[in-house]
């Protein structure tokens, strides 16, 4: 299994340098956050499933099923929070 978990960590890393990638060339902050979200978000639970498939412990493997689960929950939440602060700044509208 740990053979299994490191080519689970290494495509993890692959979709974590598509997010850096796409945040260096994409145009704006709203399609670079979008790829930054759905890559690192993606790479990040790739890569803590293959941990969990590394170590083969179930205790550690449920403290990583609850970070993948609080991933999942906040990183849209912040993509979505920097993007209409964004939106609102250009135009024009920003809140004190």
């Amino acid at each position: 299994m740990p053979l299994f978990g490191s080519i689970i960590i290494a495509i993890g890393l692959v979709f974590m340098a598509f997010g850096i990638l796409g945040s260096i060339i994409l145009p704006d902050l709203l399609t670079r956050s979008h790829a930054a979200t759905k890559c690192g978000i993606t790479g990040s639970v790739t890569i803590l499933a293959g941990l969990a498939a590394y170590t083969l412990q179930w205790d550690f493997g449920l403290k990583l099923f609850f970070i993948i689960v609080f991933t999942f929950l906040t990183g849209p939440i912040i993509a979505h929070v920097i993007a209409v602060g964004h939106l609102r700044r250009r135009a024009g509208r920003e809140r004190p």
